[in-house]
């Protein structure tokens, strides 16, 4: 069943499209092949404007490069020459990593303007972007290949997609998981894995054969509550080996939602809203141990970005507080204090542990003793990232994006 947004086709029917509220809004009776060549015209014209140099003067000796006209609002990508970034409105950039010269831009179709994805993945040729939908453009030139927006969904590119081979493992906001092929975008499997429809399941995981995903369940728990869960999918056809909601570790009237898990030591650890990170048994579901909340005093409540290195596990906080502990044990290894407010996203790469705050600023520590190796408060401040690819350090935020020395 192909049910991604053909773009070789073209079709006058008009058809209802699934709103996040419930309603439904017919579709334009347009020609297809008369909306791709309007596209592909504005893209043109689109590239040729933004092609070329826009790198301002370096506001310290770590930048490498700067593009403040862009403002990013997604996690950026990389390949072996080039750096992605999704920048307002719903724009991709393809930038020279090098240099900072933008080899293209790209605008998505979208129909909520005001609707943002979580940033890019690029691999095999191809730039996968979690904006409204799943869009799918080729590195080279920008072209938009494939826009995944399955029948009976909604919100299937808000977080980001995960790889397993040739394909991608999406979520959406109403219980559904996706399997997708990369080449195509045509769906695989799909796996309705909470019943309600309203059931946000976030940026899935992959690795030891499974697929792992964190849910916020708005309906179960009834009144005010937000029950957060985990639950493990087969890889192969996406039906659900095991499925546990998180208990309320404060009181009944605390949002129990949840992000992204991670797979790490034959386990399948997420971290819940109201405070403490659960460890779940990969194969069984069992409860392998519970951390106590993360945070200071009262602020232990809010998000809990998770990352790992495959052998310890790093644990971030809107306390601002970042541990490292043990997957096999829940055991801290080290504690990093807040230093400029709630911690985002966290990132491992060889060795090295970053993180950006709230305010834009970002820390790279050493990921096996909690050293602080550096920080960086000044501009271009990070949104989302920073991302390392052994010879720079890439950021985007709302002062642009930039490359930076490691």
């Amino acid at each position: 069943m192909r049910v991604c947004v053909p773009l070789s086709r073209s079709t006058n029917q008009d058809r209802p499209v699934a709103r996040p509220n419930g309603e439904q809004r017919p579709r334009r009776a347009t020609t297809r092949l008369a909306i791709l060549c309007l596209v592909s015209l504005l893209a043109a014209l689109d590239a040729c404007r933004d092609a070329g140099p826009s790198v301002a003067a370096p506001t310290d000796a770590r930048v490498l490069w700067w593009a403040p006209d862009h403002v990013g609002d997604g996690l950026p990508s990389v390949d072996g020459t080039q750096v992605y970034f999704t920048t307002q409105p719903h724009r991709v950039l393809a930038v020279s990593k090098a240099t900072g010269r933008i080899a293209w831009s790209r605008d998505l179709p979208v129909d909520r303007p005001g609707f943002f994805g979580e940033g890019s993945r690029a691999r095999g040729g191809r730039v996968f972007v979690a904006d409204e939908d799943v869009f799918a453009l080729d590195d080279r030139t920008g072209a938009l290949l494939w826009r995944f927006r399955p029948e009976g969904s909604r919100n299937t590119g808000v977080f980001l997609p995960a790889f397993d081979g040739d394909r991608l493992i999406t979520g959406s906001s109403n219980g559904h998981v996706f399997a997708i092929s990369q080449s195509t975008g045509e769906e695989i499997w799909r796996s309705k894995v909470v019943r309600p429809d309203t059931v946000t399941m976030y940026r899935p995981q992959v690795g030891d054969g499974v697929v792992a995903v964190g849910f916020t369940d708005y309906v179960t728990a009834g009144g005010n509550v937000a029950r957060g869960g985990v639950a493990v999918l087969d890889r192969l056809d996406g039906h659900v080996r095991w499925l546990r909601y998180l208990p309320a570790a404060i009181d009944s009237a605390i949002a129990n939602g949840v992000i992204s898990p991670v797979i790490v030591a034959g386990a399948v650890v997420i971290g819940a809203w109201d405070g403490p990170v659960y460890a779940f048994e990969l194969t069984t579901g069992a409860l392998r141990w519970t951390s106590p909340g993360v945070g200071i005093g009262d602020q232990i409540r809010g998000l809990r970005p998770l990352a790992t290195d495959g052998v310890r596990l790093f644990v971030g906080s809107s306390a601002g507080v970042v541990l490292a502990l043990d997957p096999q044990t829940g055991d801290r290894i080290w504690s990093a204090p807040p230093t400029y407010g709630s911690t985002n996203e966290l990132l491992p790469f060889a060795g090295r542990l970053y993180w950006s705050y709230s305010g834009g600023q970002f820390e790279v520590r050493d990921a096996a003793t909690g050293d602080r190796l550096w920080v960086h408060d000044k501009d271009p401040l990070a949104f989302s990232g920073p991302v390392d690819d052994g010879a720079r350090v890439y950021v985007s935020g709302v002062r642009g994006v930039a490359a930076l020395a490691r």
